[in-house]
């Protein structure tokens, strides 16, 4: 099973599966092996492959033979089941629905924040204008914002709703300028990063 796919700068395919990170050059198939299944993948900006999933995250790196293998970044308690990673400039960001593990590219460093009692589980990690946003299961939008999780300010007006039973709703979408949607929901009319549609 495929859970994530990337292309490098030479047009290498890398899969990410449950038996490691399978490459493909666009003749030959080969599978770099890793700890644990991994469920996503993603190309930084210097080109560096990062793999994350059941058991931590790392990146793809060659050996003294220039052979691709599998790099350990990170794996200690907590970081299992990461599902999502999102590439910066200087940082990356990889998600489970625990944690959100924050990686220095120049430092090697590793923080990491913890979804707590206000948040909930995280299910969704959005860049936008080099802001991170954090998408949670029943309490909205949630951003990064000096090294602290705070309530988002994007989509001023949305209210948590939580209800005890599921409550049928029509929901229309209309399609308007790039990044924006306009969303009907019970005949409320709600303005939207469209990103958040799509994913």
């Amino acid at each position: 099973m495929c859970f994530d796919i990337v292309q490098d700068d030479r047009g290498v395919f890398y899969f990410a599966t449950q038996a490691g990170v399978l490459q493909f050059d666009g003749r030959n198939w080969d599978i770099i092996e890793t700890v644990g299944t991994i469920y996503s993948i993603a190309r930084s900006d210097e080109s560096e492959i990062y793999v994350a999933g059941s058991e931590g995250f790392g990146k793809i790196t060659r050996d003294e033979f220039g052979v691709e293998v599998y790099q350990v970044l990170y794996k200690q308690d907590g970081s299992e089941y990461i599902f999502q990673i999102i590439t910066l400039a200087d940082r990356i960001y990889f998600l489970s629905d625990r944690n959100l593990f924050e990686y220095s590219i120049q430092t090697g460093q590793v923080k990491v924040q913890a979804a707590t009692e206000q948040t909930g589980a995280f299910v969704a990690l959005h860049e936008m204008f080099g802001k991170i946003y954090i998408g949670t299961e029943f309490n909205g939008l949630f951003e990064i914002d000096s090294d602290r999780i705070k309530p988002s300010t994007v989509g001023l007006g949305y209210v948590p709703f939580k209800s005890p039973v599921a409550v049928p709703v029509a929901v229309t979408v209309t399609e308007l300028p790039p990044l924006i949607a306009r969303v009907e929901v019970a005949g409320v009319n709600v303005s939207v990063c469209a990103s958040v549609l799509s994913k």
